[in-house]
């Protein structure tokens, strides 16, 4: 398809789709997400080229997409049956005002329209999800909407329409925009001129939020718990107080001290968060007394609880009730997975009784939403009401031709970031109306709204509808070259953007220098160098390995006139999906480089036909290595440390033949006393059988007269004999008769 057309052109669309057999279809082309029209066909083996004529009636990048389905089991990779295409189409600019109440936008929708202003209004959701869907629009505005009602894709989105395609982006203020509308700490707060801080206003209070955190009981239920905790700290302002208050042993703060002011405390709050494990519940009263006590004790304009549970702790007392209710602090509560119906009924019935909101959610996704509009309740501190006329401090194309301006009736307090130009401001000099350039483009802060709540005097006012059109078309992008033909390619993992410069009279632009600046799919962008490679011809090549949308901005200047264009290409699905049938050359190749070759699937049995060639498989050898040497070390250290020459081994030869010597000298002493042992034993065995044998007694003769007795010395006590003697003491005496020794 052509990368350019004009409005009511007509333009084909080629669809080209290769298959492997033929087989039966359906092809459905949808522009800009929008469906057109579907077709049967009947695919053929091979390249199949289907036309569809297309006429393009509204301005701006368009994107075709072209998708084949079959029937079930025709297509067995039915991943590469998608395909997109860009063309950018040349008219009046395009405006997107997206709205949270759209009856309430009719004023500013019907003044733009007045000033020839394209625009297209929707309601809440009406955001496109992702940065293809924006980017046929030259300027979105975001009429008091909340960044609860914007996903974080579409906030990423809206940062890197404005910085990298260079389009303009405008919030009008209102009681759910800026601080109250939970932007603080967002890619919309880095994208406007001004800061969701009140730095100029320290004279008005900040709010106080408790956190009630109960055991959550679904899966990864406390890191969603840490998760909220943190938004909602990173989203209040620094005036603000907060507390967190768990269950345990007992309720207590996490923070010492209870609550705290964030503006010192918040990376104190942020890690504390992140060592939180809530326990169960009993009851709820323990917490909630811990919550009043600590937010009475603050000076906060505002008080606010909230409850994140599953409803089955028992419910808070009356006299708890009425004591909340007399200090005019407010309970919403969230519940998540509750047991059964009582318990979603419970936290209803807490909130309804303490002026709040009640959330049932099904998915944990939900909860951070929920929680950041929470957060903003305690910000309406920032909604300063009362007359007052707007004084001009700048000089802007937006206020060309605007003498005088009528009063307001209020604003959202702000504060400018340091590069931003302030154009009106209030009598507090708070801004009202700031601009800047980010990045490639431009954004609007306007802090009142264009309702009339806060602008009833400007809705009757001639200038209204002047200002409204100056202060978008300030901020659109710059106008679309029509000397420019475009083209991006994606092919195995790489991109290529490919410029044809050719002026109205079919001449080559050379020399220009263009510029490019490529968005990939994960919303990062980096400028891209292109060269002249050949008259009227500019290329650049860049990394294409992600899925998703590679969109590429293109500006070029000739004198004072600074011209852009869009243009961009897709990768849908993973080049491995592309590729289809049999690639036999790269096969051949394969087998060729390997000394192989080329097998067919009619004899799959010649596999195993060919003589294999060994394999060498390396083995690590570092393990036994380092044992040996560990046994060889001792040894390594005596060889070095030692010092053994000839004489120390003479003398070691010397004392081996010593002992040796030695030890036969005291085994044969030991073999002749193991003899004479033998015989001392074999003699008394001998001399103990002749004493028992008695010898006859000889006739006695008559002897003299008896004499007187004699004192006689008691006989000594005989030896035991050698069988009463145990077996080691007959040995030691044998041992001793040996030797010569005496008993």
């Amino acid at each position: 398809m052509p990368s350019e057309a004009k409005i009511g052109e007509p333009v084909e669309v080629k669809v080209v789709a290769r298959a492997t057999q033929g087989v039966d279809g359906q092809i459905k082309l949808f522009r800009d997400g929008k469906l057109l029209g579907n077709r049967g066909v009947r695919l053929s083996a091979g390249k199949n080229v289907f036309t569809f004529p297309q006429t393009v009636e509204e301005a701006g990048a368009a994107t075709f997409e072209a998708r084949l389905e079959t029937k079930k089991g025709d297509d067995t990779n039915a991943e590469n049956n998608r395909a997109l295409g860009f063309v950018n189409v040349q008219g009046k600019p395009r405006v997107l005002l997206v709205s949270n109440e759209p009856d309430q936008t009719r004023f500013l929708t019907s003044a733009l329209a007045k000033e020839k202003v394209n625009v297209e209004l929707r309601g809440p959701g009406g955001l496109p999800p992702d940065l293809r869907g924006m980017q046929p629009y030259d300027a979105i505005v975001l009429d008091n909407v909340p960044a609860w009602d914007l996903s974080a894709r579409q906030m990423l989105s809206l940062q890197s329409y404005v910085r990298d395609l260079g389009c303009g982006l405008v919030m009008v203020g209102g009681e759910s925009s800026f601080g109250p509308g939970g932007y603080r700490s967002t890619p919309v707060e880095e994208t406007l001129p001004v800061t969701m801080d009140i730095k100029q206003m320290q004279y008005i209070p900040g709010g106080a939020v408790a956190m009630i955190m109960h055991s959550m009981e679904f899966p990864q239920g406390n890191d969603w718990a840490k998760s909220v905790c943190s938004q909602v700290t990173r989203q209040l302002g620094d005036n603000d107080y907060a507390g967190l208050i768990i269950f345990g042993m007992d309720a207590t703060h996490v923070y010492k001290g209870g609550m705290l002011k964030v503006g010192e405390n918040r990376g104190y709050m942020m890690t504390e968060i992140r060592k939180i494990n809530p326990g169960d519940m009993p009851d709820f009263d323990a917490a909630l007394n811990v919550a009043y006590d600590g937010l009475i004790k603050t000076n906060a304009y505002l008080k606010h609880c909230i409850i994140l549970s599953d409803g089955d702790p028992s419910p808070p007392a009356p006299a708890l009730v009425a004591k909340f209710n007399k200090a005019r602090i407010t309970v919403s509560t969230v519940v998540i997975n509750p047991h059964d119906k009582s318990g979603a009924q419970s936290m209803w019935n807490i909130a309804k009784q303490h002026g709040g909101r009640f959330y049932e959610v099904r998915k944990p996704t939900e909860i951070p939403n929920i929680f950041l509009k929470e957060a903003a309740t305690i910000s309406r501190s920032a909604i300063i009401e009362g007359a007052f006329n707007p004084k001009q401090s700048a000089e802007s194309s937006i206020m060309k031709g605007i003498v005088s301006i009528p009063p307001l009736l209020g604003y959202v307090g702000t504060s400018s970031k340091t590069t931003a130009r302030e154009i009106l401001k209030s009598k507090e000099d708070d801004p009202i109306l700031a601009t800047w350039q980010y990045g490639l483009g431009k954004s609007v802060a306007w802090t009142s709204d264009a309702r009339q709540r806060w602008a009833a005097g400007w809705l009757p006012w001639s200038g209204y509808s002047k200002f409204w059109a100056q202060a978008v078309r300030w901020s659109m992008r710059g106008s679309t070259s029509g000397d420019l033909q475009t083209n991006v390619s994606i092919d195995k993992g790489r991109g290529k953007v490919t410029i044809e410069a050719v002026d109205e009279k079919g001449n080559f632009l050379n020399f220009l220098s263009p510029k490019a600046r490529l968005v990939t799919p994960d919303y990062k962008g980096r400028e891209l160098n292109l060269d002249q490679v050949g008259p009227g011809r500019y290329e650049a090549d860049f990394d294409a390995r992600q899925l998703g949308t590679y969109l590429v901005n293109i500006r070029t200047q000739r004198g004072d006139k600074t011209s852009s264009q869009i243009t961009g290409g897709v990768l849908p699905y993973s080049p491995e999906y592309g590729a289809i049938g049999t690639d036999t050359y790269l096969l051949n190749a394969l087998a060729e480089r390997s000394e192989g070759r080329l097998l067919g699937f009619d004899k799959p049995q010649s596999v195993f036909a060919q003589t294999r060639t060994p394999a060498r498989i390396p083995v690590d050898l570092w393990l036994p290595l380092l044992m040996i040497a560990a046994c060889l070390f001792p040894f390594d250290v005596a060889v070095r440390r030692l010092m053994i020459g000839e004489e120390e081994l003479n003398k070691f030869a010397a004392s081996f033949k010593r002992r040796k010597k030695g030890v036969k000298e005291v085994g044969k002493v030991r073999n002749e006393a193991t003899e004479r042992l033998k015989n001392a034993k074999k003699a008394s065995q001998t001399a103990r059988v002749e004493t028992k044998v008695e010898t006859p007694r000889a006739p006695q003769a008559p002897g003299p007269a008896p004499q007187p007795k004699k004192e006689v010395a008691p006989p000594q006590k005989a030896a035991p004999p050698d069988e009463e003697m145990d077996a080691m003491e007959r040995l030691r005496r044998a041992k001793r008769r040996a030797r010569g020794d005496s008993e």
